[in-house]
This record gives C-alpha cells, sequence and structure tokens, in this order.
C-alpha cells in the first residue's frame, strides 16, 4: 500500500540514528498564519513537513503516489555529519544551509 508518513518518519528516525529529535510540521494553516512553532526543541533535530504528493497516471487511474517532504536538520555542531546521512538517502534532494542564531540548517527534499 502507500507509504505512510508515520513510514517515513521512522525512515528518517533509522537513518540518523538514537539521539536526534524528530519533529513533524504541520502545514500551516489556510489564514496564512505562519506555521505552529514547535517548542522546546531538543538538538540536534529534524523538522519535516509533507510538501508535495506526485501522482503517476494512466488509464485515468493513479497507479503511485510519491509524497515529497521538506527536512530541515538542525544542528549545534557546524562539523556534524548527520547532513551526510540525508545526502546518502538516494531520494534526497539538498536544497541550501544556512546559519542563524549559532543553529547550523541543512534543508532538503526528500521523496518517500
Amino acid at each position: 500500500g502507500m507509504r505512510t508518513r508515520l513510514d517515513f518518519d521512522r525512515y528518517l528516525r533509522d537513518i540518523v540514528g538514537e539521539g536526534v529529535s524528530v519533529y513533524f510540521q504541520p502545514p500551516s494553516n489556510v489564514s496564512g498564519a505562519g506555521q505552529k512553532v514547535i517548542k522546546n526543541i531538543k538538538y540536534p533535530a529534524i523538522i519535516y513537513s509533507l510538501d508535495e504528493y506526485n501522482t503517476m497516471s494512466a488509464n485515468n487511474k493513479k497507479y503511485s503516489v510519491q509524497k515529497e517532504y521538506g527536512v530541515t536538520l538542525i544542528t549545534k555542531d557546524p562539523d556534524s555529519d548527520l547532513p551526510d546521512k540525508l545526502v546518502m538517502i538516494p531520494t534526497s534532494r539538498f536544497d541550501r544551509n544556512y546559519e542563524s542564531d549559532g543553529l547550523y540548517h541543512s534543508v532538503f527534499t526528500i521523496i518517500f
């Protein structure tokens, strides 16, 4: 059957291993108020959101759905090896790095 968000959650946790907090960021609501802020984050952390559905159709039937997740890894260590682990995921695309408030962010798109 179709892979669920919880499947993806477990997949991410397996890849980054113990000691990394993984949080799901629900999409922002339609009124345009921004995304809910996740309180009391423990670092290193991954925050991910479901950004896109890609469906393939044939003969008017949808036969494959892939989900595209936006995944942000946040560490206090600029030399963390965690980004390397996410880069190695076959369906992962590295988007950008940035530093904010002494935290290092690596942003990926991962299809699952």
